[in-house]
């Protein structure tokens, strides 16, 4: 039988009967498997670009030394190896000292982007991939004011002396949390051992820092994991920088959504080549079953054809998809600005199995039919098979492509929705669809003239055409909610994005302002250009017992809750809500209202602090107690001042506080920024323009990202269009060459498939636009948290898009055939 079935291959091949079908499946792999190779690349890329603002891939972070062997194995596992040690210890310069964050670095450090130095603070600063050398520091501008030191200068550490070689003034690893940052000095690892700071029961955080391949990477973490102690633990940059987490996140949930949605549109691509590919083998069949062939037979003849088919068809598209992708990467490198590593074969094992499953899926339903024809039918070809277990046979396919949505979502619910959405749109678009052309058939009734004999012609063809209308209206909705719902949340995202960190996002932040200092401070501010400055007090406080309950860090697990019951907490008093802030629940401050908190909804949820509990908390020695009045979702990327707690004004009155304020500054004020702390020396200005400098890149760089895809998906968006016009080419030669014959003029029909066209594009367009619109806002509030508004255009492009598109792909597929002989028409088969 296998022989038989490549003998029937071959034979189909040289007559061109499944070139069509070959290449219907090979072109819709080939837009799966572009998408996934490109989406892989760029993914690998921005968590590449990611991880410079963690120094490396993956970071085992320890509170005591560790043990030699992890260094060792990812050596052995072919991983780049850097380590890092970190502590608190007074720097001495002279008469000043300064607690500062103390740091040895080993070679390679860091193993992902690179550290920024100048001669001088807030002076002009430039990339280095140097390291400090032997007997040598660098401190970041907030140290070497405090300490009053210079380039050329000297400070102490311990018992030893360094001399300061550069200004520090970017560091990737140093993370996102401003306000618990000390002042930097980095030294090399190797010169630690001599400051004698460094003894048995130090508090000092170790880090192996690793950087390679995403599978050495992956692996050596499954390696790594089941051999860690207490005190151990690996952070990639979601963990270490939560600032990125959202930004990468909405940026894979994309690229999930563009491949889910590809793949539903190649199925639909090859649904509709393989129902035309089947309607051309009920007559060999039936012959076949004069022959004498069994069901059984004919069923593994069939069988073994469409795997043959598939694989083909999987390998060439894999192969296209491949090539174009390469073309695309090489075509968009520089524009993405982006180094885009290897691709993982992942994609091209994907591409067989859904040349494969696609055509097997779509199979199933005919294949039934198939064994059942009737020889009668050789006689009498309008005898068509029976559809008796259809049902089962189309719910095994579409449960073979909702495993391959799933696989490519990468998301539960992203899956759920996106399938469960293009289902109702399918739904919808018969019913509507069905429901429209019995009062279309009736205005074709009304038409009367020789003007309008062509659109009469065109109302009673979709009427006539029935399911045929309706399946061709469901493939051309489908493309055309791909193109719309991929346009409407790539969107949302770039305005999110765009919003995230706008031009003047604050960049400077002033904390340690006494009392006596907020109008003195204020007024330079002022002076110097800027503008409206919030100065807010700010008081240390840790956390004593939530509703009568003792806070105790062992009663909460290891990770982010544990440090957050250990640590002290910045308080500040809040009048209103601030812009960055949004109520999650209970209320804001009543009119006179003096006491209460109001408390970050995500500290809430993990400490497990409830509305209208109790806290106490203990300010140096003082009691400060209240009730919970409302939680907040803050928008911590904002870059503004924000607290995890907050009082009413007045509340923090008799407590002893300091102020803190942020505001943006244009580059190159470095002799302000000099001035203010010359005015002001106890002053500390945190810069942190350079930090959102990167986040700014990232966010560009991911949004040209998803663009790119989106323009691709595009393409296959187009591709089923093409696909739903093209599979009924045969049928149309005939009734245009039977129109032909019974005397209608060339202009008579391009006017009936112009309008035919026209409407069908309009009725997809309609259903697409409304279940875009739908989706859009599920997506955007249940999977991308954005916010989003109802746009009123989606509703003209998709009635106007889909009305232009599909006359195009109409116009394509039958402008040759209007030129044919009628004679010739009516002879194809």
């Amino acid at each position: 039988m296998r022989f038989l079935s490549l003998r029937f291959l071959t034979r189909e091949w040289r007559a061109g009967e499944i070139r069509v079908l070959l290449l219907a499946v090979a072109l819709a792999v080939a837009s799966l498997t572009a998408v996934a190779f490109f989406g892989d690349r760029v993914k690998q890329a921005l968590g590449r670009e990611a991880n410079t603002l963690l120094a490396a891939d993956l970071a085992l972070v320890s509170d005591h030394p560790l043990a030699p062997a992890f260094a060792v194995e990812a050596r052995r596992r072919g991983l780049r190896v850097s380590s890092s040690a970190a502590f608190l210890s007074m720097a001495l310069a002279g008469d000043r000292n300064l607690l500062s964050g103390i740091k040895g670095v080993a070679p390679g450090y860091p193993l992902r982007g690179s550290l920024r130095i100048a001669a001088a603070p807030f002076a002009a600063d430039a990339p280095t991939r140097a390291l400090p050398g032997p007997g040598q520091v660098w401190l970041d501008a907030r140290a070497a004011n405090e300490l009053g030191v210079r380039v050329g200068g000297e400070v102490e550490l311990g018992s030893a002396r360094f001399q300061v070689a550069a200004i520090l003034t970017f560091e990737g690893e140093r993370g996102g949390n401003f306000m618990a940052l000390a002042p930097r000095v980095l030294l090399a690892a190797a010169d630690l051992e001599k400051t004698g700071l460094v003894r048995e029961g130090s508090r000092v955080s170790y880090r192996l820092l690793l950087a390679g391949t995403i599978d050495a990477v992956a692996a050596y973490q499954a390696w790594c994991e089941p051999r860690m102690s207490r005190g151990e633990k690996l952070e990639d940059v979601r963990d270490a920088r939560p600032e990125l987490r959202q930004i990468l996140d909405k940026a894979q949930r994309y690229l999930g959504l563009a491949a889910v949605l590809t793949v539903v549109l190649a199925a639909a691509a090859t649904h509709l080549a393989l129902r035309r590919y089947v309607q051309r083998h009920f007559d060999q069949y039936a012959l076949m079953r004069c022959f004498g062939a069994s069901q059984r037979r004919l069923l593994g003849l069939y069988f073994l054809q469409l795997a043959g088919l598939g694989l083909a068809a999987g390998l060439l598209g894999a192969a296209l998809g491949w090539i174009t992708q390469l073309a695309l990467a090489n075509l968009l490198g520089e524009v993405l600005r982006l180094g885009l590593p290897a691709a993982s074969w992942q994609p091209f094992g994907l591409g067989l199995l859904a040349g494969v499953a696609l055509i097997l899926a779509f199979a199933l339903p005919p294949m039934l039919r198939l064994a059942r024809v009737l020889t009668l039918r050789v006689l009498r070809r309008e005898l068509d098979p029976p559809r008796s277990g259809a049902v089962l046979a189309h719910l095994a396919g579409l449960l073979l492509v909702a495993g391959l949505i799933f696989w490519q979502a990468g998301e539960v619910r992203l899956a759920l929705i996106a399938s469960g959405g293009v289902l109702v749109v399918m739904a919808l678009a018969a019913a509507s669809i069905q429901a429209m052309l019995w009062p279309l058939s009736r205005l074709a009734r009304h038409l009367r003239g020789n003007n309008l004999i062509g659109l009469r012609l065109g109302l009673i063809g979709l009427r006539q055409r029935g399911w045929e209308t309706t399946l061709q209206a469901m493939a051309l909705s489908l493309g055309l909610l791909a193109l719309l719902l991929l346009t409407l949340v790539r969107g949302d995202l770039l305005d999110a994005w765009r919003d995230q960190v706008p031009a003047g996002a604050p960049n400077r932040f002033v904390i340690n302002i006494q009392p006596e200092q907020v109008a003195p401070v204020r007024a330079w501010l002022e002076r110097n250009g800027v503008r409206g400055a919030r100065l807010y007090p700010m008081i240390r406080a840790r956390l004593g017992a939530i509703a009568g309950h003792p806070v105790r860090p062992s009663d909460y697990p290891e990770g982010r809750a544990r440090t957050l019951a250990e640590r002290e907490f910045n308080l500040s008093e809040l009048a209103e809500l601030p812009p960055d802030n949004e109520l999650a629940a209970g209320h804001w401050w009543r009119p006179g209202q003096t006491t209460g908190f109001t408390v970050e909804a995500g500290l809430a949820d993990i400490l497990n602090i409830h509305l209208g509990d109790l806290l106490d908390f203990d300010v140096g020695g003082l009691p400060l107690s209240g009730r919970v009045i409302s939680l907040r979702k803050v928008k911590w990327d904002s870059f503004r001042v924000n607290f995890f707690v907050a009082t009413p004004r007045g509340a923090l009155d008799a407590l002893p506080k300091s102020y803190i304020t942020s505001f943006h500054l244009p580059p190159r004020s470095g002799a302000e920024l000099a001035g203010l702390i010359a005015a002001f020396p106890g002053l500390t200005v945190i810069d942190v323009a350079q930090v959102i400098n990167e986040l700014r890149a990232l966010t560009d760089r991911v949004s040209q990202a998803v663009q790119l895809v989106f323009l691709f998906s595009l393409g296959v968006g187009v591709l089923v269009m093409l696909a739903a016009i093209y599979s009924r080419r045969s049928e149309r030669a005939r009734e245009i060459g039977l129109w032909r014959a019974l005397g209608a003029s060339k202009r008579t029909l391009r006017a009936a498939l112009a309008s035919e066209f026209a409407l069908l594009g309009l009725l997809a367009g309609l259903v697409a636009a409304g279940a875009a619109s739908v989706l859009a806002w599920v997506l955007a509030n249940q999977v991308f948290d954005l916010p989003h508004s109802p746009d009123p255009w989606v509703w003209l492009f998709g009635l106007a898009g889909g009305m232009v598109l599909v006359l195009l792909a109409g116009w394509l597929a039958t402008r040759d055939l209007l030129e044919e002989p009628p004679l010739r028409a009516l002879r194809l088969e």
